[in-house]
């Protein structure tokens, strides 16, 4: 007859009781029946005097005798997954409005390593969002910044150029962080129509404004017609200011009912929280700010002014003011990289 098991267990409760002292199946197998004691038996049994085995471990019960069981396996928690690695993008940088606006965009959003060239831009009085005319030893004019889909040695080269494709582009690609285009269809399609608003309405009046007067395209011009020009900016960015107010309303009403959690990182901007939509107008409205320094107006329209101070301030805009680094690549580390000012 084989020895009893050591422990007997239901669940969580005691352990049964052990069996009678003078049961057959207490007694050692290994010693003679005729032994006067089982404790001279080298071979260590559960109810034997003898001192237990290094390997096993004591543990008082306070209604049970002395029981043993194995030690547990040591502890190995499970590695935590390391993140996924960051897509590179391949971009040819330069100096126009467009590609300020783009570095801005990249560096707020994070989550990318960027592989850069450079190509020297001609300032010409005659302004263009990204296309221009290179330096001449390059012999290339046409957009710039350009975001090449694979790697610019690989044929065929697939590439794109302007600021909704490569910020969506990138917006999609990058790792971690929040998304600045939004994370449904619904919030992107908002983005997306801002963009389109603010473009149509204040960016491509104010540079055919400032091509119309220092460019010296279409000749001279009327006054009249220079006014009506001046007046269409001007109500775009009327039209701004009344945006920018209703969102300080709705703010307001909140803070009146309950903010239901919400951070203050979550005004001050086009949409509430800051977006693509605001690096597109302010990139693109600040980089030639020398030539059209009346749109700027406290009097009549504080709340554009107050944006664009705001705006200013935020660490990674004045980042997006150097170029990216040619001889290696430069991480944009993931994360959320915005916060109210």
């Amino acid at each position: 007859m084989s020895n009893p098991p050591s422990v007997i267990s239901l669940g969580n409760h005691h352990p049964l009781p052990p069996l009678p002292s003078d049961s057959p199946a207490n007694r050692n197998p290994y010693t003679h029946p005729d032994s006067p004691s089982s404790s001279s038996s080298p071979i260590y049994s559960p109810i034997s005097p003898t001192t237990p085995p290094s390997y096993l471990h004591y543990h008082h019960h306070p209604q049970t005798p002395q029981y043993l069981i194995p030690l547990p396996p040591p502890f190995h928690p499970l590695p935590s997954p390391s993140p996924p690695p960051l897509p590179t993008i391949y971009i040819l940088d330069g100096d126009t409005a467009l590609a300020l606006s783009i570095r801005h965009f990249i560096l707020e959003r994070g989550g990318v390593r960027i592989r850069s060239g450079f190509l020297p831009v001609q300032q010409t009085p005659h302004l263009d969002p990204s296309v221009v005319v290179s330096d001449p030893e390059t012999d290339y004019e046409g957009h710039i910044p350009v975001l090449f889909l694979d790697s610019p040695t690989v044929y065929p080269v697939r590439k794109i150029v302007g600021f909704g494709p490569i910020s969506e582009y990138v917006d999609a690609v990058a790792v971690g962080g929040r998304r600045l285009y939004g994370e449904g269809e619904g919030e992107r399609a908002v983005v997306r129509a801002l963009v389109g608003v603010l473009g149509r309405e204040v960016v491509r009046p104010l540079y055919e404004w400032n091509n119309v007067v220092y460019g010296g395209v279409g000749g001279v011009m009327e006054e009249e017609e220079e006014e009506e020009l001046m007046g269409r900016v001007v109500r775009g960015l009327e039209w701004v200011e009344e945006k920018l107010e209703e969102r300080e309303m709705e703010w307001e009403e909140e803070g009146r009912i309950g903010r239901r959690g919400r951070e203050v990182e979550e005004t001050g901007y086009l949409l509430g929280r800051f977006s693509a939509a605001d690096v597109y107008f302010f990139g693109l409205v600040v980089a030639h700010v020398g030539r059209w320094e009346w749109i700027f107006d406290a009097h009549r329209r504080p709340r554009v002014t107050e944006y664009f101070a705001r705006v200013r301030q935020r660490p990674m805009t004045e980042l997006a003011g150097e170029f990216w680094d040619t001889e290696v690549a430069t991480v944009v580390e993931p994360g959320e990289r915005w916060g109210y000012i």
